[in-house]
């Protein structure tokens, strides 16, 4: 199985992961027993132990967990990010073929700078167009959206044309740049390559930043999180809030 098709919501995987990261090594009956006791044999309760079986092998799918003899615990990479959201947006990053359908989706919305979408019809469509050998439909993408959702990458609306906006959270942001700034100022360039090859894609099919990162750097500055300016000497200019800069700085408390 791939990660799509895995049923979960966002917040068993974090739960789960939690739990993992607490109390490793612990097994998969001990992780089931602690969400779910109960006789396994009664459908009522094995029922909801296919979504924590299913969650577990997401974040295993992803090598976010890795399963030893005496049970499951992080994996290595994934006890750098501080923030747990940003640890399994880098792991779905990293993922190549059938388990690279959450980033594949991410790359078609930033290629096409799309910040509203449609889960039904819409996306559905797009996606089995611009990655054919995946198997996509609204109850996969469901899975996609409500993960994404939950770990602040999108928000879920409810428009005639639109179920989601490609729209990441403000705290969000915040965790993603602590873990790529090495300095209080640089380049925004590396900022924007780190970002591209580590956690979410930021080129549209044009070459051109997309609205999504757009966005997000020019609330931080409206915070006064960041300071965005054009400096010379300093790397590639790029236009943001309909201005050219090149350059990051992070506020003292950042």
């Amino acid at each position: 199985m791939s990660v799509l098709t895995r049923n979960i919501t966002g917040h068993d995987i974090l739960a789960i992961r939690e739990y993992i990261n607490k109390n490793s090594p612990t097994t998969e009956n001990e992780i089931q027993h602690r969400f779910f006791p109960g006789d396994a044999t009664d459908p009522s309760v094995s029922d909801k132990l296919k979504l924590i079986t299913d969650a577990i092998a997401f974040l295993d799918d992803i090598d976010q967990i890795v399963e030893e003899t005496d049970g499951y615990r992080l994996h290595q990479h994934a006890t750098k990010p501080v923030d747990p959201r940003v640890s399994i947006l880098g792991s779905l990053h990293s993922q190549f073929g059938e388990n690279g359908a959450y980033k594949k989706v991410l790359e078609y919305l930033t290629e096409e700078d799309q910040m509203l979408a449609t889960r039904q019809g819409g996306l559905e469509d797009a996606m089995s167009e611009y990655e054919s050998e995946i198997d996509w439909n609204s109850t996969n993408l469901g899975y996609w959206e409500r993960s994404m959702d939950c770990l602040g990458v999108i928000t879920k609306v409810h428009r005639e044309d639109a179920t989601m906006a490609f729209v990441l959270e403000y705290d969000l942001w915040k965790h993603i740049l602590n873990e790529l700034r090495k300095a209080q100022t640089t380049q925004l360039e590396t900022i924007l390559t780190s970002l591209n090859e580590t956690y979410l894609p930021v080129w549209t099919a044009s070459g051109s930043i997309a609205k999504h990162v757009q966005y997000g750097l020019s609330g931080l500055e409206d915070r006064s999180e960041i300071d965005l300016r054009k400096e010379s000497d300093a790397g590639t200019t790029y236009e943001i809030s309909s201005r050219g800069v090149n350059t990051i700085e992070f506020a003292t408390d950042f």
